[in-house]
């Protein structure tokens, strides 16, 4: 029986330039959405065509306009799949059917936003075409059989080369020539072509911003999919679209979301009520409702006047992102109105005594290890297709359940935003339920993770690209699969980098993280006790520089090891004990049962598979007080001094 290999890309060069988190999200729907489309081409042609993920049956029934289920608004079908055709199949129809649907999108943004805008630019109109007929790569192989080692010849062909770009560049898609087809930086004519498209569409474009026909697709593409209508497509099949959220929360509305659940429960009093009142009020004046399709869980049950502030913008909420409005505007009436909304933001603070919000937020990225070995056995491909479809259709649930937003599942890859606090439960809970997932179907699989605490003003696509170098060069090659790694990133860059396989990030492997149960080690009944806790982190980094040691790898078992690590413990828990954290009859005993799943976790370690599947671990004599200062992080919920921390990024030796 024949067998269809299909891929769409550029995955990276679609989905991960983005500038602002809409735009990420909605390049992983695009991607799904005309992934979707080929599968519905397969099934048109082949009924009975397994396919392999298997479809999400709800995607394709919205795709082909039977809109009874619920609505899919999260990329959940992955770029590349296979299926089992029969002798008569038509692998090039797949294609057309793709580039019909991409077209009739770009032809509805086209009608309702540009058309009368560019009749009479004839060079911003060159650029939109060549632009939505050059972009996609759609590879496609027709096999007489199942291989997966012509596959992996495809990937050796390459045949997606696009023509260099002339002209200024999109701020969004790098490469790809911006719309107004003016070759001219800094022109009058550039900004009064783009003036224009930022008053018609004011929610959607910064001031300054210019983007190409694919950067412009991809920012309002929601407010027309639902009027996509094709009745015919070249596979004899109907293809509709349907209503989508026109909000994503921001990386700012992200960042604040626990402080504004807080706030909301606070208010309650009717004193508190005025000031959030007042609050909103003067924030109205200078920013609209953006964010007023969020749907964050955690907020969902706001009413009133309570319910209204969480649709305020979420740069209203931080003192930093107004003053910095108020800094650079030379109009003197928003000046005022700036002044205005800082002062009510801090009444609120200081009346409330709500902590302001932390300017972190979390970008979590995980990706399936060593599936493509378990294929390689008869038979797993079908194991491996149900428990991938069980998994991917309940990780919006457990996502939600963390006060995330889900921006794309599909197949063994996860990506969503949260909040810093629900950052590393969350990454818990996906691994074990990944787990779960396959070993009902009788598979051992793993699930790495990549989590970037960024700061709300690092850019996006850096903090993206650089998720994906996190996860594939640290916690899978690095630290050897089956491992979660953290990099926290202020606006001045990276400070620390921390990570560990999950089965030694945990004491019991249905028990929390230990960097997560040593925050309460570090934490006064009144919250974050800074100075004594301070002084101890420091003090361990300075230990740490002292006891340091050429990177040597030791097994758990091995005497030399066990006998370093006692010793390391005792010193670290007489410090421990003499600080300021604990009460001063602590015994020293119990000092070392605080401190010793801390002291785990600073300690570099890889994990290895052999080739019969027994994992062993390897530990290095040397420590590290990254684990110490991502604890630290935590407590602080990233409120720190920019010229607090000098922690050098640690990378094993061989």
């Amino acid at each position: 029986m024949p067998y269809f290999d299909f891929t769409l890309g550029p995955v990276q060069d679609f989905v991960s330039q983005a500038r602002r988190t809409r735009d990420f999200w909605g390049g992983s729907f695009l991607l799904s959405w005309l992934s979707a489309v080929a599968m519905q081409s397969v099934k048109k042609q082949c009924p009975q065509a397994v396919l392999l993920p298997e479809a999400n049956e709800n995607f394709l029934a919205f795709v082909r306009g039977e809109q009874h289920g619920q609505k899919p608004t999260q990329g959940c079908v992955p770029n590349h799949f296979r299926a089992e055709v029969h002798e008569k199949f038509n692998g090039q129809l797949v294609v057309e059917d793709v580039r019909c649907a991409w077209e009739a999108l770009a032809k509805k943004v086209y009608e309702q936003d540009l058309k009368a805008y560019l009749k009479d630019k004839p060079a911003s109109q060159i650029v939109w075409q060549r632009q939505v007929a050059n972009f996609w790569d759609i590879n496609w192989i027709l096999a007489p059989e199942k291989s997966t080692s012509v596959t992996e010849q495809r990937k050796f062909i390459r045949s997606y080369l696009p023509a260099p770009e002339p002209g200024l560049k999109c701020m969004m898609m790098s490469g790809w020539q911006e719309l107004s087809g003016i070759e001219t930086p800094h022109s009058e004519a550039l900004s009064t072509f783009w003036q224009h498209i930022q008053k018609e569409f004011e929610a959607d474009f910064r001031e300054g911003e210019c983007l190409s026909a694919l950067g412009f697709i991809k920012r309002r593409f929601v407010y027309h999919f639902e009027k996509i209508n094709v009745r015919k497509m070249p596979g004899g099949w109907r293809l509709k679209g349907w209503q989508l959220p026109s909000a994503v929360p921001s990386v700012s509305f992200m960042a604040a979301t626990h402080w504004l659940g807080r706030l909301l429960k606070v208010s309650e009093y009717e004193k508190h009520y005025d000031l959030l009142k007042t609050f909103r009020h003067e924030a109205k004046t200078v920013f609209s409702y953006w964010e007023k399709d969020n749907v964050l869980p955690c907020l969902k049950n706001a009413k009133g006047e309570r319910k209204w502030t969480t649709y305020l913008d979420g740069e209203t909420f931080f003192e930093s992102a107004l003053q910095s409005r108020l800094n650079k505007t030379s109009d003197e009436k928003q000046a005022e109105k700036l002044e205005k909304v800082i002062k009510a933001l801090n009444d609120v603070n200081n009346q409330t005594h709500v902590d302001p919000p932390s300017p972190f937020y979390a970008i979590l990225l995980m990706d399936g290890d060593n599936l493509g070995n378990a294929l390689k056995t008869e038979g797993n491909d079908v194991k491996i297709s149900r428990a991938l479809a069980k998994f991917t259709d309940e990780v919006k649930e457990h996502v939600e359940d963390h006060c995330g937003f889900l921006i794309y599942a599909g197949g063994d890859d996860v990506l969503a935003f949260l909040p810093l606090e629900n950052a590393l439960a969350c990454a818990d809970t996906l691994q074990q339920f990944y787990k779960r997932c396959f070993e009902q179907e009788q598979i051992n699989s793993t699930l790495s993770a990549a989590i970037q605490f960024a700061h709300i003003r690092t850019p996006l696509t850096h903090m993206l690209h650089n998720a994906h170098d996190l996860l594939d060069n640290v916690a899978k090659d690095q630290t050897g699969r089956d491992s979660v790694a953290v990099r926290v990133w202020k606006n001045s860059g990276l400070v620390l980098e921390w990570s560990m396989p999950w089965a030694l990030a945990k004491l019991e492997a249905q028990q929390g993280l230990i960097i997560e149960q040593s925050l309460t080690h570090f934490r006064s009944k009144n919250g974050y006790d800074p100075l004594p806790a301070n002084q101890f982190f420091y003090r361990i980094r300075d230990l740490f520089n002292i006891l340091e040691q050429d990177v040597k790898w030791f097994s758990e078992n091995n005497p030399e090891f066990i006998e370093e690590q006692e010793r390391q413990l005792s010193l670290l828990a007489a410090e421990y004990k003499q600080s300021r954290l604990v009460d001063g009859t602590l015994s020293i005993e119990d000092a070392k049962a605080h401190i010793k799943g801390l002291l785990s976790q600073c300690r570099l370690c890889r994990r290895i598979q052999k080739d019969d599947g027994q994992v062993t671990y390897e530990y290095s004599h040397s420590l590290r007080a990254s684990a110490a200062f991502l604890v630290r992080f935590l407590a602080k919920e990233g409120i720190w001094l920019e010229s607090e921390i000098d922690e050098q990024k640690e990378t094993p030796k061989s």
